[in-house]
């Protein structure tokens, strides 16, 4: 189990408050193969936003040494002027690794924001809005050419209920790339 204290649910470049979010953690393998994590946390992100407060559960199963599924389930309520909005999303992926130094995964996800108060003029670049429904699908290579620098390529397509979410557009391809360094 984890407890913290830190600086906003959306702590770093994007965090504008100095309002404080509460997070626990409860970490959970029933089986060598099979993982799962709780989260819950609470706090406020704004001015014009109460409260910010949700859950979500991760898990994963490591199928064999090479092939792992896994899902994430989130639900998120925004107390605006003392009413609540909810914001649900789902996720789902596989990975295989084809080499210790090759893998590869696909992942699908789904955002249901109906009230426009999460996916809605914010600092990921959407447009203020009455609320839509966005899922997307990725593709992403996994490269180990050294045991601690981890590179994933990735391309990824987006699609909106809105008909101009993305710029005016309701469909996007994302192309880009994530280099870790592995402690």
């Amino acid at each position: 189990m984890k407890v913290r204290l830190q600086n906003g649910l959306y702590a770093g470049p994007i965090d504008n408050n100095k309002s404080k979010t509460v997070m626990a953690s409860i970490g959970v393998k029933p089986t060598d193969k099979i993982w799962l994590n709780f989260i819950g946390f609470t706090g406020r992100e704004s001015d014009s936003l109460r409260i910010l407060q949700g859950v979500s559960m991760l898990g994963g199963w490591n199928v064999t040494d090479k092939f792992q599924v896994g899902t994430e389930l989130d639900y998120f309520v925004f107390d605006i002027s003392h009413k609540d909005h909810g914001v649900w999303s789902s996720g789902g992926w596989f990975s295989y690794a084809f080499t210790p130094k090759v893998g590869a995964a696909i992942r699908a996800e789904y955002l249901s924001d109906t009230d426009g108060v999460d996916a809605s003029n914010d600092p990921l670049g959407f447009k203020p809005n009455s609320g839509q429904d966005i899922s997307s699908v990725a593709f992403t290579f996994n490269l180990k050419p050294l045991p601690q620098v981890k590179i994933q390529p990735e391309i990824r397509y987006d699609h909106s209920s809105l008909s101009d979410a993305f710029g005016s557009k309701k469909d996007r391809v994302v192309v880009g790339a994530g280099v870790s360094y592995l402690f």
